[in-house]
């Protein structure tokens, strides 16, 4: 006998009253349920008297299921006893009476929880399957098919229109007012209205946008809108502001985004692409700069991408401006930059063939996602890829990899 301070064993809770109403061969047994507490002495089986078999009850042969077994100490039941995960322990014994339960799972049964919780981890528990196209998807490629050239320098390409036929309102005052009461907030903050200034001038000096000249300032009949704009502060970074165009502000129940058509969804599969970058030795990613800026719209269109600006606190009189680009916020954006984005890969796959196949098939909006098995086809990979959007009116930037020698051949 071996005599210690404490045992370190829980008794746990034991079910056994549930065994007796779910098993015919237990019914008259006086089993009853256990609700813990401290095991003060553990028995082996090198202990004969201790382990005779009195009596035993067991299911039908057919009948997979616990088996009833009388001690010197009471019924016992063991064998085959449901799990609280629904497995069944073979190694499970149950001691009733003034004893208690002891449970060791075997190696076996360890092993099938730890397999069965590795598959509900990778596993989906959904099917992939190809989303079909509406008629409202079909009209607005057949749209982007017709509006979309290279000027040789950029991408082309028109807005999605739910119909030529949808006049907008003319609102250049409501767009004014909002104007005005945006502008009182930003120049509340200095920092704010230097950051907001040196957007809209990096706008004008990149020709991403235009001021207009008095004698176009009356805009086609019902395809003149004015955007409202407002500052996205990053944080608590006041010096780094994005101005964000509001192509869902409505005048008089109307808004431009009610006018246009989101277009089709050219997205991949964003689980697919994330095990493709982790399946190889070398990942890199990247991403293109200011995506919908580097999209042109057709002159045509552009009236109704009209803003009002002034320096912040001027006491000049606001001027109309114009975008010349498509505009992060409005609804048909991003699916017009996508498809410049895969036409740019169409017309050039014959002499870049592998960035063409990267780009219909890694690219997820504006970020590249890959991995290679070499440094040397990661650096072939950077290399197509780069020359292939430089072509194309597209920058790539911030690329990231696990390789150093692969980041100290790239620009950023």
């Amino acid at each position: 006998m071996i005599v210690l301070e404490r045992l370190d064993l829980a008794a746990g809770v034991s079910r056994l009253k549930r065994l007796r109403e779910r098993w015919d061969h237990f019914s008259d047994l006086p089993l009853v349920d256990r609700l813990g507490g401290a095991i003060q002495v553990l028995v082996g089986i090198i202990v004969p008297a201790a382990n005779r078999h009195y009596d035993v009850r067991e299911p039908e042969p057919a009948v997979k299921g616990p088996v009833g077994i009388r001690t010197p100490f009471g019924w016992t039941v063991v064998s085959h006893v449901p799990h609280a995960d629904g497995c069944l322990d073979s190694a499970r014994t149950y001691f009733v009476g003034n004893s208690h339960c002891c449970s060791v799972p075997n190696e076996e049964t360890i092993l099938k929880r730890q397999l069965e919780k590795f598959w509900h981890i990778e596993s989906y528990g959904t099917e992939m399957t190809k989303r079909k196209r509406d008629t409202e998807e079909n009209v607005a490629g057949a749209l982007l098919r017709a509006t979309t050239r290279f000027d040789g320098g950029r991408y082309e390409v028109g807005l999605i229109w739910k119909s030529p036929q949808l006049p907008l309102l003319d609102n250049r005052k409501a767009a004014l007012w909002r104007f005005f009461a945006n502008e009182r907030c930003v120049i509340k903050n200095p920092v704010i209205a230097k950051s907001y200034e040196n957007f809209m001038e990096n706008l004008l000096a990149l020709r991403q946008a235009r001021k207009l000249n008095p004698s176009e300032l009356k805009g086609p009949a019902g395809r003149t809108w004015y955007l409202s704009h407002h500052a996205v502060v990053y944080g608590k970074r006041p010096h780094k502001v994005r101005v964000i165009f509001d192509a869902s502000a409505r005048y008089r129940g109307v808004s431009l985004n009610d006018c246009l058509m989101k277009g089709p969804d050219f997205l991949v599969d964003l689980p697919g692409l994330l095990l493709k970058f982790r399946r190889r030795m070398v990942p890199l990613s990247a991403d293109i700069e200011s995506m919908c800026h580097q999209v042109c719209v057709p002159e045509s269109e552009r009236s109704v991408l009209r803003f009002f600006w002034r320096r912040p606190g001027s006491d000049e009189p606001p001027t109309v401006h114009e975008m010349c680009v498509h505009v992060f916020g409005v609804s048909s954006s991003p699916s017009s930059c996508m498809y410049a984005l895969r036409r740019a890969a169409e017309d050039r796959k014959a002499l870049y063939p592998l960035a063409a196949r990267k780009i219909s098939k890694n690219m997820y909006v504006y970020n590249l996602l890959d991995s290679v098995d070499t440094v040397e086809e990661a650096k072939a990979l950077h290399q197509e890829v780069t020359a292939l959007l430089n072509a194309s009116g597209f920058r790539l930037r911030k690329w990231a990899s696990s390789s150093r020698e692969l980041l100290r051949n790239t620009s950023e």
